[in-house]
């Protein structure tokens, strides 16, 4: 059966439609891949949703560490070469710096344990910026050697390590980012274990016409049920936005827990 089929279906059924298995019937001639759906359903069905307000709460909560996150070495090296050039306390400086980049080392294993447990790979301006952080990590390493001649401060070496420590943190995830967006593009798996990678991955090995030839079934599918008044018109408009493997995360995030199909 195709989507168009299960449209037709359920044309003159309207409460007997599901949008997981009208996404699941688009890949009935790929048996490897609506198992794969079947699981994605079962983890959306796990899953908690966050309160619109306390998510903005958390978000400016965070917002500070995010800082921390996105920009830390380049914090870091800025407070040790400004620090050095207006003679501020040498241990004061190296106390923040290396207080940043304790928080960037654990920040970067989070994200190898997020990719590890199948998170989406990184954006293109969140891979420059870890690259650029890179950069900024060894200059802070840089940095503080030089603090060694020029003031001696204590433990200077201790802090010597760990910016060396936050330098190899950033590369080992820019590497990590580079081979995952590449795998990405390929419809492979590297670090991932999630139930999207997979559906995301599996979609994307197969050839470019047949997944043309899955979306125009799908688009056919939603038109029928849009004429037949099963699904709004501009729920049809949505769902064609949606990348392949999609609409069922896409119906989570759109509707209330109790409303959604199964």
């Amino acid at each position: 059966m195709t989507a168009t089929d299960y449209a037709q279906s359920v044309e003159k059924t309207p409460g007997e439609f599901s949008w997981r298995k009208l996404e699941r019937h688009a890949y009935d001639s790929y048996p490897q891949i609506p198992p794969l759906l079947d699981a994605l359903g079962t983890d959306l069905d796990g899953r908690k949703k966050t309160p619109r307000l306390i998510g903005i709460v958390g978000g400016l909560v965070m917002l500070p560490f995010l800082c921390l996150y996105y920009i830390g070495p380049m914090i870091t090296a800025g407070i040790l070469l400004v620090g050095s050039q207006v003679h501020a306390a040498p241990n004061v400086i190296l106390a923040w710096a290396g207080a940043i980049a304790v928080w960037q080392i654990i920040f970067r294993i989070k994200e190898w344990v997020h990719a590890a447990h199948g998170g989406e790979p990184a954006a293109l301006v969140e891979s420059l910026l870890t690259y650029i952080n890179t950069f900024f990590a060894a200059t802070t390493a840089w940095a503080a050697y030089m603090f060694v001649d020029t003031y001696h401060p204590v433990g200077v070496w201790l802090y010597f390590i760990l910016f060396l420590l936050m330098t190899f943190a950033c590369l080992t995830s820019t590497i990590m980012m580079a081979r995952r967006g590449r795998a990405h593009d390929r419809g492979e798996l590297i670090f991932t274990l999630s139930a999207e990678s997979a559906v995301n991955a599996a979609i994307g090995r197969l050839p470019e016409e047949e997944r043309d030839a899955i979306k125009n079934d799908l688009a056919t599918a939603l038109e029928t049920l849009a004429t037949a008044g099963v699904i709004s018109t501009n729920d049809q408009t949505d769902a064609l936005r949606q990348p392949p493997g999609d609409l069922a995360s896409w119906r989570w995030y759109r509707e209330p827990r109790s409303r959604q199909p199964k």
